[in-house]
């Protein structure tokens, strides 16, 4: 909605007295900066547990229709500045297609691989090489031949190009030679931090919505959601979706090892003494929730050791906690993270334990932790409110 606002405003700015036959949209250019695709209008990526942008009725098909009813010289550049988000880490197609069909660019950047603390000179780079070819163009131009030789590549994918390429004249003449070669890859040598930018080139490989085949079948995912595969009639590439059983029932998830990253706070005197503990706590029974087996709420702090109402003193009670977190419990604390098949369910909760009681009081109803008994809040965080993302129908 806001492009097709903008680009309709803009179309609309130009005036007859510009000098005949030079583009009048040329000094014209719409810069879109994003963190993944539009999720008010229908697309598969819309949350379907919210409704607060459903007034917006513009969609993908719509701006596309809009742009390709005009001439490619009338066109106005729209340039797109993606970053990788949580929810949506990769490319949009739909993006990279109104870029093409305006004379734009695309570029993505990994927001997610940046140090924090460059991630500001990482987005000022991106944005100034765009403002930059607001002075010229050129294209990237290379045979589809050559990629479609020993290994083809699939349909219903983007594909990446690393390797590096020099500045031709080009078939008008009007680009200077540069002979220097520069690279396509991952990685910006101008800004500390790896995996900073990808300048790989990419391309798409359509399928088609009418034969979903070339796109890969169900699998399973874990013991209680599969992934469902179709060729998506937006984006023209494969798609998948969870599917899961129903919150708060009984699945077939297998009991299994979690932890409880502990922070403790213990007062000598005056004296605050930190701590930090990692309890494993065996065999806990896991339920399907948001299509992952994921354990209930924490242990129930005792009640002969929790703090009474009313009471200044008592041997410990949870303080705030992050929730349970897939991590690697040998990496809690390190810079770098293990392997996926490390990963475990971890809970992050401060315990506050008062200056007459020890550690070793309350460490037996941690590790001791595991009941099949749970009670329906247990599971609050698993409420069919906030399950969002169900698989669209293909």
């Amino acid at each position: 909605a806001a492009v097709e606002d903008a680009y309709q405003y803009m179309r609309g700015q130009h005036t007859e007295a510009q000098v005949a036959g030079v583009n009048k949209y040329m000094l014209r250019h719409l810069l879109v900066i994003g963190d993944g695709p539009d999720t008010c209008a229908s697309s598969p990526e819309q949350d379907q547990c919210e409704g607060g942008c459903l007034t917006y009725s513009t969609s993908y098909e719509s701006v596309r229709d809009m742009i390709e009813l005009e001439a490619m010289a009338d066109r106005i550049p729209i340039h797109f500045v993606q970053m990788a988000a949580k929810g949506y880490p990769e490319r949009d197609p739909r993006q990279q297609e109104i870029a093409c069909l305006t004379g734009g660019h695309y570029t993505f950047v990994n927001t997610l691989d940046i140090p924090m603390g460059v991630l500001q000179d990482v987005l000022t780079q991106t944005i100034n090489r765009i403002r930059y070819t607001f002075r010229g163009y050129w294209r990237f131009q290379i045979p589809l031949g050559s990629v479609k030789k020993a290994n083809e590549p699939p349909r219903g994918w983007l594909h990446s190009l690393t390797g590096g390429g020099r500045v031709m004249p080009g078939i008008e003449g009007i680009l200077v030679k540069y002979e220097d070669i520069f690279l396509f890859k991952v990685n910006d040598e101008s800004v500390s931090g790896s995996n900073s930018a990808d300048k790989r080139v990419t391309f798409r490989k359509e399928c088609a919505p009418s034969a979903p085949s070339v796109c890969p079948a169900s699998e399973a995912v874990s013991e209680c959601s599969s992934s469902e595969w179709w060729c998506d009639a937006q984006t023209l590439t494969c798609l998948s979706s969870r599917n899961w059983t129903p919150n708060g029932e009984q699945s077939s998830c297998k009991p299994q090892s979690v932890y409880l990253s502990v922070e403790t706070r213990t007062k000598v005197g005056e004296t605050i003494v930190m701590g930090s503990e990692l309890y494993q706590i065996k065999d806990v029974e896991t339920r399907c929730c948001r299509g992952t087996c994921m354990p209930p709420n924490p242990p129930v702090v005792p009640a002969e050791v929790a703090k009474p109402a009313g009471s200044a003193a008592a041997c410990f009670w949870y303080g705030d906690a992050m929730g349970w977190v897939l991590a690697d419990p040998a990496e809690i604390g390190q810079s770098s993270s293990g392997s996926q098949d490390n990963l475990s369910w971890v809970y992050f909760a401060t315990i506050n334990v008062e200056e007459d009681c020890l550690v070793e009081d309350f460490e037996p109803y941690l590790s001791s932790y595991s009941s099949t008994d749970f009670d329906a809040e247990d599971w609050s965080h698993c409420s069919q409110d906030v399950n969002c993302f169900l698989p669209p129908v293909p």
